[in-house]
């Protein structure tokens, strides 16, 4: 996992299979390199993740929510089809901003701030 700071933006990638123990590590990671200074926008980048598991789902909310209450925005982006299928069955399409890649999410972005 990598953990690339642009600015205010901070972008989450290289996550093979996001599973209970990369949830974990992932929460650990960003709140580390982050900590209470949490960048105004996280993007997380998916893109190279073969397989996302319950326990993602919940770290990645987790996060959505602490940004959100500071007044940020998270996008996902590059989410597998397959991944993508799970985030919509459960309707969390509505909750989590998805992009399908990076350069999106920073469209997505621009245009959140320009609109906030």
């Amino acid at each position: 996992m990598k953990i690339i700071c642009k600015g205010d933006i901070a972008i989450v990638g290289g996550i093979r299979s996001f599973g209970y123990e990369t949830a974990q590590e992932f929460a650990a990671s960003v709140t580390q390199r982050v900590g209470d200074d949490l960048p105004t926008a996280i993007i997380v980048d998916l893109s190279e993740t073969t397989g996302i598991f319950s326990a993602a789902i919940v770290e990645l909310s987790s996060l959505e929510d602490v940004i959100r209450k500071k007044g940020g925005i998270l996008v996902i982006a590059g989410l597998p089809p397959a991944a993508k299928s799970v985030i919509s069955a459960g309707r969390l399409d509505n909750f989590f901003m998805l992009a399908p890649d990076v350069s999106a999410a920073l469209s997505i972005i621009a245009a959140e701030r320009e609109v906030g």
